[in-house]
């Protein structure tokens, strides 16, 4: 494996060439071990050719602090550490690491037991002497670029029930694409906010926030300009140091995100999406008449204390519950009646509120 890398530290170039090499080793390495002799001799070429030793100490891992690896090599210490820390500048690039992970990996996969412990004494062990346990767990992710492929949205306070739900909606292609094609003409509304000039208008907030989520390559967006632009009820922009229900939020930003579509293309966006019609029904005990009654929703509240889960939950609602001495519009007694709700037409993303608080007279 003499193989020079063009990679530098600091450069995005890929060297083709060695990556080329670890996937035709990641390839062959599972074809061979399945036969024993066919395996022995795949892994006797391989050490043969040095190439476990040129992916550890020339591509992915600093041995100079080790000298008993330097002298097994009857090398001088000090050159070797220097060599070595060269050559962790050999494989820089994601691609060129990963090619030499996975062929790493498929190498210790073809490993008997035996075989296996004299790797991790050879390789591992001595990698592991410089390492210092550390006193505390510590988790500092990188402030750069997204994670996992996604951009988060900022905390800047007590507003996780708005930034759980703007993700949610995030995640409903439908709705986000959608959103996105709406084209408010209104005026620029602008205003000083904590420093910044804002675009004091709920839909083009939330299209902006959305376009960060979507195409930006930052760590994550901050929420500052829809915080200022989403109103308290005087007028006030969101306080950010006061939790707050989610569902009322939901039910508050429906309605106001639903004026603001109405100029627009997109003024049925949210029926289309998340609007639902239940029926509520009142079945009378005595004359067994049935008064039914249409409304259209957004979300679907279910009982949880009681409930296995949520097929139990949607089974109470519809099971209803009996009210007393209910003056009966058909048969005109008072009598009992059940009420009960059903659902006549189900959205196409169903939004569930989970009651967890339950209120009592008893405990007020």
């Amino acid at each position: 494996m003499l193989h020079n890398s063009t990679e530098r530290s600091g450069e995005i170039y890929i060297d083709s060439t060695r990556v080329g090499l670890f996937e035709i080793v990641a390839v062959i390495l599972p074809l061979v071990k399945k036969d024993d002799e066919h395996r022995r001799q795949a892994l006797a070429i391989v050490d043969q050719t040095g190439l476990i030793e040129h992916i550890h100490r020339d591509c992915l891992f600093y041995y100079g602090g080790n000298q008993e690896i330097e002298q097994d090599k009857g090398g001088d210490g000090e050159a070797a550490a220097e060599d070595a820390n060269e050559a962790t500048k050999r494989c820089y690039t994601a691609a060129a690491r990963k090619a030499a992970y996975t062929a790493l990996n498929e190498y210790q996969s073809c490993l008997e037991p035996k075989e296996m412990a004299e790797y991790l004494q050879g390789y591992i062990v001595p990698l592991l002497k410089d390492v210092a346990r550390p006193k505390k767990w510590k988790h500092q992710p990188s402030a750069k670029g997204r994670v996992h492929g996604h951009c988060g949205l900022i905390n800047p306070g007590c507003i996780c029930y708005m930034i759980s739900m703007l993700q949610q909606f995030f995640l409903v292609p439908q709705f986000r694409y959608q959103l996105l094609r709406a084209e408010d003409d209104t005026p620029e509304n602008l205003a000083e906010y904590k420093g910044d000039v804002i675009d004091d208008n709920l839909l083009r907030q939330l299209r902006r926030l959305f376009g960060y989520l979507e195409l930006s390559a930052r760590r994550a967006y901050d929420p500052k300009p829809l915080c200022f632009s989403f109103k308290e009820f005087d007028g006030t922009p969101t306080k950010i140091g006061e939790q707050k229900d989610s569902q009322e939020f939901l039910n508050i930003f429906f309605d106001r995100l639903e004026t603001q579509l109405k100029p627009t293309s997109q003024r049925h966006l949210l029926r289309d999406v998340f609007a639902g019609n239940q029926c509520t029904q009142l079945i009378c005990a005595s004359c067994g008449k049935v008064k039914s009654r249409m409304e259209l929703f957004y979300t679907l509240s279910l009982q949880v204390k009681g409930s296995a889960g949520i097929y139990d939950s949607l089974g109470q609602l519809a099971k209803g519950q009996t009210i007393e001495d209910f003056n009966c519009d058909f048969c005109n007694q008072r009598t009992n009646v059940v009420r009960r709700q059903l659902l006549a037409d189900t959205p196409n993303t169903l939004v569930v509120h989970l009651q967890r608080i339950v209120f009592s007279f008893d405990t007020l």
